[in-house]
């Protein structure tokens, strides 16, 4: 069984961070991220999990990321849907960047994936 791991883009500083820890409410509700020594609430940052896969290349493969195949350059976007993440061949697969930090995004997706 592998650990499950999060990174949070803060829109505050709009820059990418390791999450130690996930903080809930009394209401069992996520509420807080620890990054570092920081506790930032919920609505300032954009929350993804890991797939727990490499690219090509050895680079962890994150929700939000943006891939590129290898076989004919269709670039697409990681998303998480009904509990996985719905892509193989992750050999074949390059991380070229993620939705929040590659400008334009329009320029570089080429399919809904």
């Amino acid at each position: 069984m592998r650990d499950i791991k999060y990174r949070a883009y803060r829109k505050d500083t709009k820059s990418m961070h390791p999450v130690d820890e996930l903080v809930w409410d009394e209401n069992h509700n996520l509420r807080w991220v620890k990054i570092g020594d920081h506790l930032l609430d919920i609505k300032i940052i954009e929350l993804m999990q890991s797939t727990g896969l490499k690219d090509k290349n050895g680079k962890e493969i994150w929700e939000s990321d943006l891939i590129k195949n290898s076989w004919d350059g269709k670039v697409v976007e990681v998303k998480l849907r009904t509990g996985c993440f719905g892509f193989h061949d992750n050999d074949e697969w390059e991380v070229i960047g993620n939705i929040y930090e590659s400008k334009p995004i329009s320029d570089i997706i080429t399919t809904d994936g």
